[in-house]
């Protein structure tokens, strides 16, 4: 079961990194990476707190780059994807209990 598991995982892996979305993702970060003023941008950002009226104005200056902006949506994209395929797997591989107690 756990080597039909694994192969199965990295199927799924390699499905999603062959995704035209996963692949426009890594086209924007390595874009984004490149842009040393943004990632100045980015870090001040990150740097604040997320409660002031001065974050939320940079943040909202960060999405208005349009390439940050569908990075963004994507990454979500792929995160909320992920989490799907995390809770799929947990209730696949836990039968009522820890994966590790059904072995």
């Amino acid at each position: 079961m756990n080597q039909e598991l694994e192969e199965k995982i990295e199927e799924l892996e390699n499905l999603i990194k062959n995704h035209p979305v996963y692949k426009e993702r890594q086209e924007l970060k390595q874009k984004l990476l490149q842009n040393k003023e943004l990632l100045q941008e980015i870090e001040a950002c990150n740097q604040m707190d997320c409660h002031t009226k001065e974050y939320r104005e940079k943040k909202q200056k960060l999405h208005e780059n349009p390439e940050y902006n569908r990075y963004q949506k994507l990454e979500n994209e792929l995160y909320l994807l992920t989490l799907e395929i995390n809770q799929r797997l947990e209730s696949l591989t836990q039968k009522g209990g820890h994966a590790c107690e059904n072995h």
